[in-house]
């Protein structure tokens, strides 16, 4: 190894084999979602199943703040017109839609 300085700058080189196999560990990567049923008190969060297609969804919320939410349609995070107050949050899609819709 060669290691030349200059003021503030080092260089570096590392001389290696020309074919050096390079093993990266795994990494587990877990998603926590929010327990499903009744919405409970802020920072627990709610998951609201839309079974049934529409084009609007109304969700009642008990949280007394406008809560983060997150759509997913088809198992993939989806964008739409989002709308929320202290109690209530209305999403607005282009055509009628089933999906889940989390809030926190």
């Amino acid at each position: 190894m060669t290691t030349i300085e200059c003021g503030t700058c080092v260089e570096v080189t590392i001389l290696a084999p020309p074919h050096v196999a390079v093993t990266l560990p795994s990494v587990d990567v877990s998603v926590s979602v929010p327990m499903t049923g009744p919405p409970g008190p802020p920072g627990q969060g709610y998951v609201h199943t839309q079974s049934t297609p529409a084009a609007s969804w109304i969700i009642a919320h008990p949280f007394g703040r406008v809560p983060d939410v997150a759509l997913y349609v088809a198992g993939e995070q989806v964008d739409a017109d989002i709308t929320a107050d202290a109690a209530t949050v209305t999403i607005t899609l282009p055509e009628p839609t089933s999906g889940i819709a989390i809030l926190t």
